[in-house]
Formats: structure tokens, C-alpha cells, sequence
């Protein structure tokens, strides 16, 4: 059966928000223009699902971002200003600019990078190496709070009036905004980046360089490419796959009608002030079928050889990489287990007091990426990674998150898809180690795609 509407409901509170912005549109508007300065005007407004909004209002390009702790999300609408860049080594520091243009405010930036600091290509193509935009209207919710907030940044007067103008567009639209409620999506087609026998070779591949000393891990991801009768609603999915992995990061990046978006469980780090929050999670077990099986594989977890020495590798190397960066670490917390759906990780929480200079750039640079996501050696795993394996990673597996005057957020972009109207491309990915095994590994791949699966039917 193809997707088709049954019905459109009204979305709650979207006239009193439609308002709310007019009201706002109006003070800015009164505001004398300054060239290439943000001006930022918010009011507290009443709760509003925030998903359901997004996915009813798609007049201009969208963003989300919920921390995993299910109290704070964020949603955002159109441009403001865009920071991008399409290679890494390519200066300045992208995100120190970020930071500057919004000091002493309450704004934050959206986005992302991708997983090898370059531009995407194939289905990636039109996503850079960085990419962050300041939203046009930001919607944030915290502790059943919610504020609304309009942000200005323009370079002369033409443009100021026509983000006036923008502002305007997406209050008349969201006044007009309804749940449109939707049958499940029917595949018309699957295909996998690599077949059973592939994977059985990559993976014999990369243990015999294991075995040869050329790296201690290494990470192999697949694709899975869906094509639909009918786009599926992103959104709503996504609200859906949120509501079953509920100790994620939830996020999506719209770029140019193309979505980047998934359900999380990893950081790579949170930053306030000089303090700063990372953490290693490796080694997976699946959840079991009754609580004595779901404990058994806990314990598993806890003692395995193999998955405590994958585990082992994420840690000790997240340390080294904050050695120059931080005044102390504090790394004394035992290595627990993170339950998600499906599966269950290996994690170690890691703290750190960094020095007064250290930037954001130099934290990212050095934590990403993580051995959860390439291996180690770095160098030696990538270059592995590079000639062997046959996905376009583009963003998957590199970052995603917001960057505040304050606090900076970023979580690992794994248990994800990028989706271009009736397309979907699904991504999981494992640690190969010493002792692993090519049928078992390849269970973990389809277990971690097995909950977005689920979420869109």
C-alpha cells in the first residue's frame, strides 16, 4: 500500500504561535537595521509538539535537535546566517565564529559535520564538510517550558527586509498548520552497500591487518538504501523512533530538501565553560528476550574478553586525545551498560577540566573521530576504511548538535538516514577487533537498523 493521507487534524496552539511571531515580526521590525549583527527578539509561548510542527510546516529548510535526557529540544526554521565549510583544514575556525557572532545571547547554531572532513558526494552531494545554520525562527522547549525566539543577521537593508519578509511567509503558514495522519510506507526496493560474502571479506580483510599489528580496531559501516511509493514523513517517523529509543539524542538537518536524522545514543562531547562531558561506548550485545536472558547478556557485557578490550580502546584513546587540552580528567566512573530497544553498550562516562585557552575547534578536531567510529591507530584505520569499505559515509558517523554562547552540544551521527523525497539510506556500523566474528557482527548491523525499520511502519 503507497502512504496516503486519511486525515488532517488541527495542530494544537498553532494559531497562538502564528500570533506570537507576528507580535515579534513587529518589534524587529521597529528596530533600526544594523549591518551584520544579529538581533534577536523571544517570548515565552504556550507548549506545542515540536516534531508535529516540523513536520506540517516545510516552507523552509528545518532543524532539530532533543538531548537525550527527553527535557530540552530545539526546533528551527529557515536562515539566518549560514557557516559552512568544504574541507576541514580549510580556516578559520568555523566554529569559533559561531560562537562569536552569538556571545551574550541565548541563540543557537544547528548542524553538523561529516565523518571524513569532506564535502559529500552521491546521495551526500550538496552536504559540505561543515555546516551550521542560525535559524530564521527558533522554538525551545525545556522542562515543559517553551520559549519562541526570532533571529535577524543581515548583510544590508534589502536583506534585512527580506527576512522581515521570510518571518512573515512561516507565521501565515504555521497558522495554517495540520497533522496530516498517514498509512505505513510501503518499500518498492531494498539494497545493501555489501552482500553476506562482501561482508564476510571485509571483515577477514581487517582481521588479517589486526592479526599483522597495522591497527587494534577498526569500524566497518553498510548502507541500506529503501526506495518508497510515496515520501514517508521524516517527522513524524522520527517522533515515533524518539518515543522508542527515549535515552537518545534525537536530531534532523535539512539541507535543500534532503534530511539528515536519527536517534543517537552516543555524545562525542557537551562543553560549558571550561567543563567538559565525553564518553566512551563501545561493545554491543543484543537485549534479551525476559529479564533473566536481558541479564545474562548484561554480565556479558561486563566480562567478555573481546568487548571489554573494544570498549578499553574508546576509552584509553578519548583520554590521550584530552592529555593536552585538559587540566585533569576524570575518568574514575566504572564502565556500565547503556540499554537501548534492541541492544545494549558497553559505557564509561569521562569528565574534564579544560585550559583556559582550549577553543571548541581544537576539542572538536581532536575527540572526532572517535575509535567507536573509525578505530585505532586513527591514521591507519581510516586509511583502511577508505579502500575497503564500499558506503558513502557522508554525514553518517560524523557529528551533529548545537553550538551556544554557553554550552556547546554534539552527538555522534550514528543510528541514522538521510532521506531525499521517496529514498531513504540507512546506516549502522561495528567495531572489528581481535576475535570478532563476520556473522555475528553482521546480526549487530541489522539489529541497529531493526528500530528505524519499525518506526516507519
Amino acid at each position: 500500500m503507497t502512504i496516503q493521507a486519511l486525515s488532517f487534524l488541527t495542530l494544537p496552539s498553532a494559531q497562538s504561535l502564528a500570533h506570537s511571531i507576528d507580535r515579534l515580526c513587529a518589534e524587529l521590525s521597529a528596530r533600526p537595521f544594523t549591518a551584520n549583527r544579529l538581533q534577536r527578539v523571544s517570548c515565552d509561548i504556550p507548549a506545542i509538539d515540536l516534531l508535529e510542527l516540523l513536520s506540517s510546516v516545510a516552507i523552509a529548510e528545518r532543524g532539530y535537535f532533543a538531548h537525550r535526557n527527553q527535557t530540552a529540544a530545539v526546533a528551527g526554521f529557515g536562515q539566518a546566517l549560514e557557516l559552512k565549510i568544504d574541507a576541514l583544514h580549510h580556516g578559520p575556525s568555523l566554529l569559533s565564529r559561531a560562537e562569536m557572532i552569538i556571545a551574550d545571547t541565548d541563540a543557537v547554531w544547528m548542524g553538523g559535520c561529516s565523518y571524513n572532513g569532506e564535502t559529500g558526494t552521491g546521495q551526500w552531494q550538496g552536504f559540505p564538510a561543515m555546516r551550521f545554520l542560525l535559524p530564521l525562527l527558533e522554538i525551545r522547549e525545556d522542562h515543559d517550558s517553551f520559549q519562541l525566539a526570532l533571529n535577524l543577521f543581515a548583510r544590508d537593508v534589502q536583506h534585512w527586509e527580506e527576512q522581515l519578509q521570510a518571518i512573515t511567509l512561516l507565521s501565515r503558514s504555521i497558522a495554517k498548520a495540520k497533522i496530516k495522519v498517514t498509512r505505513a510506507a510501503t518499500i518498492n526496493r531494498r539494497r545493501q552497500s555489501v552482500d553476506r560474502q562482501q561482508w564476510h571479506q571485509q571483515v577477514g580483510e581487517a582481521l588479517q591487518k589486526i592479526g599483522a599489528g597495522e591497527f587494534h580496531k577498526v569500524v566497518l559501516a553498510r548502507e541500506v538504501a529503501l526506495q518508497f511509493s510515496s515520501p514517508p514523513n521524516i517527522f513524524q517517523t522520527l517522533k515515533r523512533w524518539r518515543q522508542q529509543l527515549p535515552s537518545s539524542f534525537a536530531f534532523a538537518i535539512e539541507n535543500h530538501g534532503k534530511v539528515f536524522w536519527g536517534c543517537s545514543p552516543e555524545r562525542l562531547f557537551k562543553r560549558h565553560g571550561q567543563r567538559l562531558c565525553t564518553e566512551a561506548m563501545a561493545g554491543t550485545v543484543r537485549r534479551g528476550i525476559n529479564h533473566a536472558e536481558d541479564f545474562s547478556l548484561e554480565q556479558q557485557l561486563k566480562t567478555d574478553d573481546k568487548l571489554t578490550r573494544e570498549h578499553a580502546v574508546v576509552a584509553d584513546v578519548i583520554c590521550e586525545s584530552l592529555l593536552p587540552l585538559a587540566e585533569s580528567i576524570d575518568h574514575s566512573q566504572k564502565p556500565g551498560v547503556y540499554k537501548l530497544d534492541r541492544i545494549q553498550h558497553r559505557y564509561q562516562s569521562l569528565n574534564a577540566v579544560l585550559k583556559a585557552d582550549i577553543s571548541t575547534d581544537q576539542l572538536y578536531r581532536h575527540l572526532h573521530p572517535t575509535p567507536a567510529v573509525c578505530g585505532h591507530p586513527r591514521v591507519q584505520a581510516q586509511a583502511f576504511i577508505s579502500a575497503c569499505e564500499l558506503t558513502q559515509r557522508g554525514w553518517y558517523s560524523g557529528c551533529v548538535g548545537v553550538i551556544g554562547a554557553g554550552q556547546t552540544e554534539f552527538a555522534v551521527a550514528i543510528r541514522s538516514a538521510l532521506s531525499d523525497r521517496n529514498h531513504l539510506w540507512l546506516y549502522s556500523g561495528v567495531g572489528i577487533v581481535d576475535g570478532s566474528d563476520a556473522d555475528a557482527e553482521w546480526q549487530e548491523l541489522e539489529a541497529k537498523i531493526e528500530s528505524l525499520l519499525e518506526a516507519l511502519n
